[in-house]
């Protein structure tokens, strides 16, 4: 489960098989939940190397729990996403504006949800 960054990072090129998955996660919620993912990463590289899988796995499916998905669902519309550029790049734009928002509520002392 490491390779999520990888996998987002690595140049998106276009499948064979461009067929939109049957549960598709819709743009917007993939913003949230890739997110999610990309903190639990965060969270995960400060554990101790022997417990970094361990605990990646159950951040992970935590995730997936609070989303209401599945892995493979998860898996899935990454997979399909990555195969279009200009929409990855969009999500990827979002989170970006959504933790920049996050993190300027949080140094003025305010929480997220005001």
């Amino acid at each position: 489960m490491f390779f999520i960054i990888l996998i987002l990072n690595f140049n998106c090129i276009p499948s064979a098989n461009n067929e939109v998955p049957e549960n598709l996660i819709d743009r917007e919620k993939m913003v949230n939940v890739l997110k999610d993912v990309y903190l639990a990463e965060e969270s995960v590289a400060t554990f101790l190397p022997d417990k970094r899988d361990s605990m990646a796995y159950l951040l992970y499916n935590h995730v997936f729990r609070i989303h209401q998905i599945e892995e493979q669902q998860f898996y899935e519309s990454l997979n399909y996403y990555n195969t279009h550029p200009e929409v990855i790049k969009e999500i990827h734009d979002n989170i970006s504006d959504s933790l920049e928002l996050e993190l300027k509520n949080l140094t003025r002392g305010r929480s997220i949800d005001d």
